[in-house]
């Protein structure tokens, strides 16, 4: 995966396909609520879009992703924020030295990491955010245990068929790799994951079978 984040052909790819729009992003950061007085932090940041909106409100964002042509595009649409800082950092080695973040999200990054991994990257972040600060994920959010994923592949592909409409076609094969190669996973382990680091799950949500999403809150 790192190799990937550092091709710009890969990049480029992912971005044209991937990246949101901007009402699709304010929609996202809306259930984080945030303030000016937050320190809002982003994992897999890629070029920006999260920080970007973000930093209309807040005055301190943080931004983390592998890929350094990723970076340089974050960079260029924050440049003249003083409070943004970018990281070039894969998960589990990230380290952090400023204030507590009171705000986080992760949207379609944290399945690169297996179930246990995804355990000990929170565990390892967890003492960065302040008590009662929120941290909101979206992601591959099974419905179903990651067990069950290969019986339920046809009828997943079928959904998914609808689900992306007009761009199916393009993503169909990032979509079967991602599903098998990588690690989206069942909602049950998302959230067995957060609470193992001391968050509770205050919200959920569910776009399909196959996507979703948590909002969890760092306990004190």
């Amino acid at each position: 995966m790192p190799d990937d984040w550092r091709s710009e052909g890969f990049v480029s790819h992912y971005n044209r396909l991937y990246g949101p729009g901007r009402a699709e992003v304010a929609a996202y950061l809306a259930r984080l609520r945030l303030v000016p007085g937050d320190v809002f932090v982003d994992f897999g940041c890629g070029q920006g879009d999260m920080l970007a909106v973000a930093a209309e409100t807040v005055q301190t964002v943080v931004g983390v992703d592998v890929s350094p042509q990723q970076l340089a595009l974050a960079r260029e649409r924050l440049e003249g924020r003083s409070g943004a800082r970018l990281i070039e950092s894969a998960f589990l080695d990230f380290r952090w030295d400023g204030e507590p973040f009171t705000k986080g999200a992760a949207r379609k990054a944290l399945h690169h990491l297996d179930d246990q991994q995804k355990g000990e990257f929170l565990r390892q972040v967890a003492p960065h955010f302040a008590p009662g600060a929120l941290f909101i994920l979206e992601d591959g959010v099974f419905d179903f245990d990651r067990a069950e994923l290969e019986a339920r592949m046809p009828a997943v592909l079928e959904e998914a068929a609808v689900y992306y409409q007009d761009a199916w076609e393009a993503k169909r094969k990032d979509f079967v790799e991602c599903l098998r190669h990588e690690f989206p996973t069942g909602r049950n382990a998302w959230e067995g994951a957060f609470a193992g680091a001391g968050f509770e799950i205050v919200d959920r949500w569910q776009a399909s079978s196959f996507y979703g999403g948590l909002l969890a809150r760092k306990t004190p």
